[in-house]
């Protein structure tokens, strides 16, 4: 008997965000998901439908450890953000440790030491939306370094922003992208392959699900 496919991207299943393709391995349907404290792994669709997987193992790692048995809180996306920020500094196998344990970024005793030093210096975020940045992309995780800021914000403060200078004004490229109607992704394209005028001035067409392509 065939069976149909719920396409499950975007839904939130415990910590885990579906947010890649299936792959088929048998009889399972595995998505590409993201733990809240950083981890991406693939994932039965039926193990989250059913509640039988929530998380990375994070949570269970962090029951192991006498300073998260008092504050109550190892189980809110809070708590899971602490553990990703320590494990993109400590864990060599976090997909993220390249870009920050790997080139010396830490982060300090009194954060890595307790959940809730670091919530008592941060606070809460503004909105879901927000996450952890550092002012100097090249210092520690520290109270005097960090701040919450948005998905955009966060990603012109990275190295790897790039910022272009077209018809006398210099912005950051996810700024160009926002000012010209489309994706970010769609512009990297066209400055990559194109010249610039061709992909400043070329009309954005969109695809059968009315979303905008990078062009001919």
């Amino acid at each position: 008997m065939k069976h149909t496919l719920i396409d499950i991207r975007g839904q939130r299943f415990g910590l885990w965000l579906v947010v890649g393709t299936y792959t088929r391995v048998g009889n399972k349907t595995l998505w590409l998901c993201r733990c809240d404290c950083g981890t991406e792994r693939r994932v039965n669709a039926a193990e989250l439908r059913n509640g039988k997987s929530t998380n990375c193992g994070c949570v269970r790692k962090a029951k192991g450890g006498a300073r998260n048995a008092t504050h109550g809180l190892s189980h809110t996306r809070m708590h899971a953000r602490w553990m990703g920020m320590i494990a993109r500094c400590e864990n060599p196998n976090h997909s993220a440790y390249a870009r920050y344990g790997g080139r010396g970024v830490r982060v300090c005793r009194r954060w890595r030491k307790s959940f809730t030093a670091w919530l008592a210096d941060m606070g809460p975020p503004p909105t879901p939306r927000h996450t952890i940045d550092r002012i100097d992309n090249d210092d520690d995780y520290k109270p005097s370094n960090c701040r919450w800021a948005t998905n955009k914000a966060n990603c012109r403060n990275k190295k790897t922003s790039q910022f272009i200078e077209w018809g006398g004004e210099r912005l950051h490229i996810a700024e160009w992208a926002e000012r010209l109607g489309m994706s970010q992704q769609t512009l990297v394209y066209r400055i990559t392959f194109w010249s610039l005028e061709k992909a400043f001035t070329t009309p954005v067409r969109l695809d059968s699900r009315n979303r905008p392509t990078a062009g001919d």
